[in-house]
């Protein structure tokens, strides 16, 4: 059995930032990665220790450690944006980006001028644009061309500076609706994006 408060003695030195852990496994795992922790009953009571655990895990990579850190600060209060918008960039390391959206929009409610946030969601909308143009792709040589079509165009939607899903549109235009004024303006639009392409 290890008391707690656990490693006060860091509180001796020099002044600066700590991590506040609840128990000694997370003080122990952070003292293990070279972070300053205390293990502090009562710390999961602390908003911005969970928080700040969170961003240590994120920093470590390891994202259901910081999820579970930011959901404990949410707990406390649900409005926190600094926890909504780390709970968000955990999302998108575990490429779950819709979800990422979700929390980076939440914050922005609280903090609209918040360009992390806004930056992390153009982050997670540019991935699902890659995403989408690449099942589109798939379903392009499945010959299952009304889906792609649809998810070249979700792709656009989501992000319009990706060439890849206007060349993707040029090719069915072209090839299968016959629509050449279509397939033109799709085709110039890719390489606007993408000139050494052309």
């Amino acid at each position: 059995h290890i008391p707690l408060p656990y490693n006060c003695r860091i509180l001796d030195g020099e002044p600066g930032q700590i991590y506040l852990c609840e128990g000694v496994i997370d003080t122990l795992t952070l003292i293990e990665q070279g972070f300053p922790a205390v293990g502090v009953p009562g710390a999961a009571n602390f908003k911005e220790a969970w928080a700040g655990l969170g961003v240590v895990y994120v920093n470590l990579k390891e994202y259901l450690q910081a999820e579970e850190a930011r959901k404990k600060a949410l707990q406390i209060n649900p409005n926190y944006a600094y926890a909504l918008v780390g709970l968000g960039k955990v999302y998108n390391g575990l490429e779950n980006y819709e979800k990422a959206i979700e929390y980076h929009t939440k914050a922005l409610k609280i903090e609209p001028s918040n360009t992390f946030a806004m930056e992390q969601i153009d982050y997670a909308n540019f991935q699902l644009a890659i995403r989408d143009n690449d099942q589109g792709d798939a379903l392009l040589k499945q010959q299952q061309y009304e889906k792609a079509r649809a998810l070249f165009k979700s792709s656009i939607a989501k992000w319009q500076k990706l060439p890849q899903p206007y060349f993707n549109l040029y090719l069915i235009a072209f090839n299968l609706d016959n629509d050449y004024k279509a397939a033109h303006d799709y085709l110039a639009k890719a390489m606007e994006l993408n000139p050494q392409d052309s």
